[in-house]
């Protein structure tokens, strides 16, 4: 059974977004060290918390391209969003589709 556009389309999304998410990540955890103190951080406050999951958003995609190449996963990871120009209908009354497909 294929994986709907839908869903397709959704990941693809969330995929380009990791790195601006992971930069968004960094900042915050810069202004919670600042909250928190100098060198005297605990450990599983919110500074470990966003620098969690900023390396978890920068190496999101390189790790699914990763485990791909082993044959793990179902398709090739997206690396990109096509964009609006190279969509084109199908047919009819039927939703686009990228070219080539």
């Amino acid at each position: 059974m294929a994986v709907p556009q839908l869903l397709n389309d959704i990941i693809n999304t969330l995929l380009a977004l990791a790195a601006p998410a992971a930069l968004i990540s960094l900042v915050l955890a810069g202004i919670s060290l600042r909250r928190e103190g100098g060198t005297t951080f605990l450990i599983g406050a919110s500074f470990t918390k966003w620098m969690f999951w900023s390396v978890l958003f920068l190496t999101l995609t390189p790790l699914l391209s990763w485990f791909s190449s082993f044959g793990v996963g179902g398709d090739e990871v997206p690396q990109h969003i096509p964009p609006a120009a190279a969509m084109q209908p199908v047919g009819g009354n039927q939703p686009l589709r990228p070219m080539g497909m």
